[in-house]
């Protein structure tokens, strides 16, 4: 019996150890792991930081291009939107479903663009998927702007569209001329001016 009790004691011993020694390797566990954390938590809300600042200046210049988009719907053979359209794919360029919608809307407008030149149709056509793109803009960057209101409050003066024809039609007509096939008329009239009667000169000096 004694020996059952000393072997039954030292089973309780070597337990008691055992616990022990893994309470201090717990501790010891959980010290180091507050040391890289308090060490890594720095770095971590830095990272933090710097992914929120990349997520504004994207929103940013997303918004700049929609601004530039919206100025000069009006006049789609404008340099800045055709610089801005020409960027959507830079800006726009995640794979969300929204970033996604816009890429497809750009490139059935390239097409159009690209493909559907002569067309009777050609300019309303364009006039619908440029608005298009700008809704689906407007709601990917938190405005509410439909179809409907875009197509409503877009504004170019009759003047402007016949200046730009007439700006159109000058250059037209000056490159044909300097490629030699048309030519530029030219009259020469002739004016007989009276002949002029010149009076003699009285001599003053003469005796009267």
């Amino acid at each position: 019996m004694l020996f059952a009790e000393d072997a039954a004691a030292r089973v309780a011993m070597d337990a008691a150890t055992r616990v022990a020694e893994w309470g201090i390797v717990g501790q010891v566990v959980i010290g180091l792991i507050s040391i890289v954390a308090i060490f890594r938590s720095p770095i971590v809300a830095l990272n933090a930081q710097k992914r929120r600042e990349e997520v504004e200046d994207r929103h940013k210049r997303q918004f700049e291009l929609f601004r530039t988009l919206m100025t000069y719907r009006a006049t789609p053979l404008s340099v800045p939107f055709v610089q801005a359209l020409n960027s959507i794919d830079l800006e726009f360029d995640a794979e969300s479903d929204r970033d996604v919608g816009i890429r497809q809307a750009w490139a059935e407008l390239l097409a159009h663009f690209t493909n559907d030149k002569g067309q009777p149709n050609f300019v309303q056509q364009s006039q619908n998927l440029i608005i298009k793109l700008l809704s689906l803009m407007s709601r990917a960057l938190g405005y509410a702007y439909d179809e409907n209101y875009l197509l409503q409050h877009t504004y170019y003066p009759i003047a402007h569209g016949s200046l730009e024809e007439q700006q159109n039609e000058l250059r037209r007509l000056l490159l044909e001329l300097l490629r030699g096939n048309h030519r530029l008329p030219i009259a020469i009239f002739e004016e007989k001016f009276p002949d002029l009667q010149i009076q003699p000169k009285s001599d003053k000096s003469s005796p009267q």
